[in-house]
């Protein structure tokens, strides 16, 4: 306990002595100028001239005093220092160290969360590429198969297109020329009439080509441009103006009872009991309608 208690009473003691020394100064001086008043009261003459060296003997002896009192506090300063610094109790040298401590781990934890930061920015913006670049994957999927779909409807549009011509010429088959008689029914024609439907062969188109064929009209025969779903003249149509050799002339087989027939510089399908016309290719013929 002595060894703690010492570095206290250094700068106590110090300054104990400094005002002691002051204190017997200035009652010297007090006790001389007392004795230069009484010696003056008795003779006044050698007290003044006297008193001229002493008082310049105490203001001196005061500056000194005062200079040497300066100069012990300037050498005590640094001293007084250390022992105030040695003198704080520990709690608060540990309460200081806490507190850079505390700064210290703030300031760490301020450049942790600023990396956090960085962070979450830089997988935000990752997350945020990949979104874009599944969306794009996505769209090109849906594409692709939008494209695939359609080519398969395609595909199964032309199968089924196909199929009912097959169909269509499986049941609509051409005449047996040497069992027919004009102006009847041909054979097996209700078995093949009755689910028929002619709208998909109805049409009427120029030819893309021209042949030759020697063209002899009935009698009070007149060229005229027929179209599909009229009736075409009974005399017109008899059997010896079908084109039975159609396919030399580019020209398909037709469904069951029906007939190729030259009108002049044109080629007319129709039906060989009623004359009802289901297709016409115009100019197929380079005659013209006329004579050869």
């Amino acid at each position: 306990m002595t060894l703690g208690k010492s570095p206290k009473r250094l700068p106590d003691r110090l300054g104990m002595v400094a005002r002691v020394a002051l204190f017997a100064m200035t009652v010297s001086v007090f006790a001389g100028e007392y004795a230069l008043a009484e010696q003056g009261a008795q003779n006044p003459q050698q007290t003044t001239i006297q008193q001229q060296p002493k008082k310049q003997t105490q203001t001196q002896k005061q500056l000194q005093g005062n200079q040497t009192f300066k100069q012990t506090q300037q050498q005590n300063a640094p001293k007084q220092q250390q022992v105030n610094q040695a003198a704080q109790p520990p709690k608060l040298k540990q309460f200081e160290q806490q507190q850079q401590k505390q700064a210290e781990l703030q300031q760490q934890q301020k450049l942790q969360q600023q990396k956090q930061a960085q962070q979450t920015q830089q997988q935000l913006l990752k997350q945020q590429q990949q979104t874009q670049q599944q969306l794009l994957k996505q769209q090109q999927q849906k594409q692709t198969q939008q494209l695939q779909e359609t080519k398969q409807a395609e595909k199964q549009r032309q199968q089924m297109l196909d199929q009912s011509q097959k169909q269509n010429q499986a049941q609509f088959q051409r005449f047996d020329w040497n069992t027919y008689h004009p102006g009847q029914r041909p054979p097996l024609w209700a078995q093949y009439r009755q689910n028929f439907d002619p709208r998909p062969y109805q049409w009427a188109r120029n030819a893309p080509r021209h042949y030759e064929v020697r063209y002899l009209p009935p009698p009070g025969w007149r060229y005229q441009r027929w179209n599909y779903g009229q009736i075409y003249p009974r005399p017109y149509w008899v059997q010896p103006y079908w084109l039975t050799n159609y396919y030399q002339y580019g020209l398909e087989p037709l469904p069951y009872g029906y007939v190729w027939v030259q009108n002049g510089p044109d080629a007319l399908a129709v039906d060989s009991f009623s004359g009802v016309i289901l297709q016409v290719i115009y100019g197929l013929f380079a005659s013209g309608g006329g004579l050869l």
